[in-house]
């Protein structure tokens, strides 16, 4: 069975996650809040944590975030040529995330699978909907999680 992989999309992929494995090792040395031992380092050190924490934290999951959102672009793409039903298909991949999550997180704080499954569930309202409607419902729920926020503020 020939698959017709994006060989750049599967580096970058490969690197993020890579860069996700160095953010998990800082995590291992100071803890998933690092507050406490971050406190007695050198001006220097400060510095490289610093450095480390935008460029390895700070990265690695928004490439690999950006990357989640092309793949599941792909997916129904490719699901779509196979002439299958595209959200059924979306829906279990979505409760194997999950369910994979669940087991994950409890081992490790820092899980994404569960996120991702989650976020998965909420994107399959919008497979089959026009550029426009794509346009405008986050801009709606951003106006709906900016008046939440408001709302929360003033009680």
């Amino acid at each position: 069975m020939a698959t017709n992989r994006v060989t750049f999309i599967d580096t970058m992929r490969g690197f993020s996650l890579f860069g996700i494995l160095m953010a998990n090792l800082l995590i291992f040395q100071y803890g998933m809040s690092r507050s406490d031992a971050v406190k007695d380092l050198s001006a220097i050190d400060n510095v490289y944590f610093r450095l480390l924490e935008i460029f390895i934290d700070g990265s690695f999951m928004p490439i690999f975030t950006i990357l989640f959102g092309y793949s599941f672009i792909k997916l129904i793409e490719s699901i779509r040529k196979k002439k299958e039903k595209s959200l059924w298909f979306i829906f279990r991949r979505a409760t194997g995330l999950i369910a994979l999550g669940l087991l994950h997180s409890q081992l490790w704080k820092g899980d994404f699978l569960l996120i991702y499954g989650i976020m998965t569930l909420l994107l399959i309202p919008f497979i089959n909907r026009k550029p426009k409607t794509l346009f405008i419902k986050p801009l709606q729920m951003e106006n709906w999680v900016i008046l939440l926020k408001l709302r929360g503020m003033m009680s």
